[in-house]
């Protein structure tokens, strides 16, 4: 990257290399180990994340298996001065200072222990190097050709060059700095409130919708009209024969085997619903493709899991085939169309799903580690389907059916399918959809609110630490509020 010029500093202030100020440099070492968390009575080795992400977590270490090799002299201790000489371009060089250590933990070969003067403050020094002109001097000094992986030796560390003033200016300017920090955490500590309050309240309305609580019900409102009204169980019949129906139009050979439904002990429904398994509801499913797809393929697009995101399918991370895909006629996808994650090392991901809604500009297919239902258009069920799919309760029984194979967690195609979905009459369901619509819309402009003062947050630290290094600190103005 180029070069960014030195900020002007105030009068008084001089440039100082950080080898100037400081007394050492510790290297940790690599140790083997098992990758759990440590035990009380184990010996750890800390992660490189354990300096990632603004404050250390001891949490994020593991377990040596080599006590051979374990030496006390690399025990990291409360106060201690930690950087990250090994990440990726936007985290080498993260830096902490440590408030407290529980266990036995050492440096790891990718981390460093760094030691000052005694005329220097290590939060000055942290806060500088937390700054957008600190960022920009490890990035400059760092090496390697990969975004992905860059390190930054004893020797590039010692030519950071850092703003210097005498150690009563470094104290008092730093817990001016802490005294604005103080004041966007308690901020940003109401807005991460409001999300989880949200995320509570999303998981609420749905659990009521499934429940039958959200509107008035079909069978209540036909009875006060005087009418008879087409119950779930209905809809659900017509499912299951136009499943069978289109068996025998397709000429499959073998006879129709009919789909297995829901198992005993599931809970009551309203009047006028009834319970389906997923495998009743759609016409079809089955695994995607594994052909290998990039960014510069010339073949048809493909969704993966990260095109499966809050209930909906997005398409702004797409990826294409290498080459043409041998599809035949209506293997590409088509609105109705649930798609679920069936593998992945996360269990919060697994499972995860969403309905396609538009036709798409050309022929799109989906990865293998997904599997596809195709929901019957003519009934309207796909909606619903996808509203039930993000509910706690389908959510529950994901997880419950899940396996765990060498850290992978999987769920298969029969488990899937026997996911219980209840089934309320169409008119129900159609007012259920536009209610949720309605308090979801307010919860997305709440959510919106607070995303946008989040990232605020995140520019007034930086704007905090801009001014704390021109020396304009004292007499800058921070908002009086940034919540919500």
């Amino acid at each position: 990257m180029s070069e960014l010029p030195p900020p002007r500093l105030p009068p008084g202030w001089r440039w100082r290399s950080l080898g100037e100020l400081l007394t050492d440099i510790e290297a940790g070492k690599s140790f083997k180990c098992d990758e759990r968390p440590p035990t009380a009575s184990d010996i750890g080795v800390v992660k490189v994340s354990a300096v990632t992400w603004g404050e250390f977590d001891e949490h994020e270490s593991k377990t040596c298996t080599d006590p051979s090799r374990v030496d006390p002299h690399l025990f990291i201790q409360a106060g201690d001065f930690l950087f990250s000489r090994a990440n990726t371009i936007k985290l080498v060089g993260a830096a902490v200072v440590v408030g407290a250590v529980s266990g036995r933990l050492m440096l790891s070969d990718k981390i460093l222990r760094l030691r000052f003067a005694e005329d220097v403050d290590p939060s000055w020094v942290l806060y500088v190097l937390r700054s957008s002109w600190g960022r920009a001097e490890i990035e400059r000094l760092a090496t390697g050709n990969q975004e992905s992986m860059r390190n930054i030796g004893q020797d590039r560390i010692r030519q950071i060059r850092i703003p210097w003033v005498q150690h009563a200016e470094q104290k008092r300017i730093v817990a001016e700095i802490e005294k604005q920090f103080t004041r966007l955490d308690t901020g940003v500590e109401a807005l991460r409130r409001l999300q989880a309050h949200l995320r509570r309240y999303r998981a609420a309305m749905l659990t009521g919708a499934l429940g039958g609580r959200l509107v008035p019900s079909e069978a209540s409102l036909a009875r006060a009209e005087g009418r008879d009204f087409d119950s779930g169980e209905a809809l659900l019949n017509a499912v299951l024969s136009a499943r069978k129906e289109l068996h025998a139009r397709a000429g499959v050979k073998g006879k129709y085997v009919e789909p297995a439904g829901p198992t005993a002990g599931l809970d009551r429904l309203p009047e006028g619903w009834t319970w389906a398994t997923l495998g009743q509801l759609a016409w079809d499913s089955g695994y995607g493709t594994s052909e290998k797809c990039d960014y510069a393929g010339v073949g048809q697009p493909v969704l993966r899991i990260p095109n499966i995101a809050r209930g909906m399918i997005d398409v702004a991370d797409l990826k294409r085939a290498r080459g043409d895909l041998d599809l035949v006629e209506g293997e590409s996808l088509a609105p109705g169309d649930l798609l679920v994650v069936r593998t992945n090392g996360s269990l919060d991901l697994l499972g995860r799903g969403a309905v396609v809604e538009g036709r798409f500009s050309e022929p799109t297919y989906f990865a293998s580690y997904l599997i596809r239902f195709r929901l019957p258009a003519m009934f309207q069920l796909a909606r619903w389907v996808g509203l039930v799919w993000q509910s706690p309760f389908v959510r529950h029984i994901i997880e419950r059916s899940a396996s765990n194979s060498a850290g992978q967690y999987n769920v298969n195609l029969k488990a899937l399918s026997a996911v219980p979905v209840p089934i309320p009459p169409v008119a129900e369901q159609a007012r259920i959809i536009a209610e949720l619509e309605r308090r979801a819309s307010n919860a997305d402009a709440l959510e919106s609110v607070a995303t946008a003062n989040l990232l605020r947050a995140r520019r007034l630290r930086a704007a905090v630490l801009c001014k704390a290094f021109e020396g304009s600190l004292a007499t800058a103005e921070m908002p009086d509020r940034i919540s919500a």
